[in-house]
């Protein structure tokens, strides 16, 4: 039976959790949760996996917000590191987190990419 984007990432989610390793790289990981399935990711991340190194690329202030460290990512390379909080009160910084406009709507140049380092 198929399964939604969600399922999908929910399954792929159990599977690192039960897997050992001192890395752990995810990548928009909570891009097709739910919000309260999102929060109870995040807070498995920074409660269950306590020794593992986590790298998660997102792209939700909400994520972000939740690390120790960032690496702002713009044109290919790393604009700042620095906590969220820090970069939060950078105006292109917080234009990564504004939603992108419909298809065809142009609105100027994109904002910057973003990934966020969990330690």
């Amino acid at each position: 039976m198929p399964m939604s984007g969600g399922e999908a990432q929910r399954i792929g989610l159990a599977r690192a959790f039960a897997r050992e390793g001192r890395v752990l790289v995810l990548d928009d990981a909570t891009s097709s949760l739910d919000t309260v399935t999102e929060f109870r990711v995040s807070a498995a991340l920074t409660t269950q996996l306590v020794g593992r190194t986590r790298l998660i690329v997102a792209h939700r202030a909400s994520t972000a917000a939740g690390c120790d460290l960032v690496a702002w990512l713009d044109g290919g390379g790393i604009r700042r590191i620095a906590p969220h909080s820090e970069l939060w009160d950078v105006p292109e910084y917080r234009a990564v987190f504004r939603p992108h406009p419909p298809a065809g709507e142009d609105v100027g140049a994109a904002p910057a990419d973003s990934a966020e380092v969990r330690t």
